[in-house]
């Protein structure tokens, strides 16, 4: 499902299942590998995904993105921010957030963030 919105936005969802994935909650989310592969996008069994993207300008754009699944109960945000230096040359700023339901509390179970600089030719 997708949606362009006024002023450039756009918002998209989808339902993600992956047939080897966790159909409940760990006890210990430290010991689930978060390495994806062809046959598993995902920890988790069915996964919900809601994201938004806006352009900022010609050179700037930014989305967010949220996944849940849940059986599971695991969320995972993840903003995005690009910016084009120079035609050519751009800089990705990635984040993503892990929270989950472990043992009976939810909380963060890790966090990320990535720095790219890409040049396309």
């Amino acid at each position: 499902m997708d949606r362009l919105t006024p002023k450039n936005g756009y918002l998209y969802g989808s339902i993600l299942f992956t047939q080897a994935g966790l159909k409940k909650s760990p006890t210990n989310w430290k010991n689930i590998s978060f390495q994806n592969s062809p046959d598993k996008l995902m920890p988790a069994q069915w996964n919900l995904l809601l994201g938004f993207r806006k352009e900022f300008s010609p050179r700037c754009n930014a989305s967010i993105g949220l996944i849940h699944s849940p059986y599971v109960q695991l969320w995972i945000l993840y903003p995005f921010l690009n910016y084009s230096i120079v035609t050519n040359l751009d800089l990705d700023l990635f984040w993503q957030s892990f929270y989950g339901k472990s043992n009976g509390a939810f909380g963060v179970i890790g966090q990320t963030g990535f720095v790219r600089m890409k040049w396309s030719f």
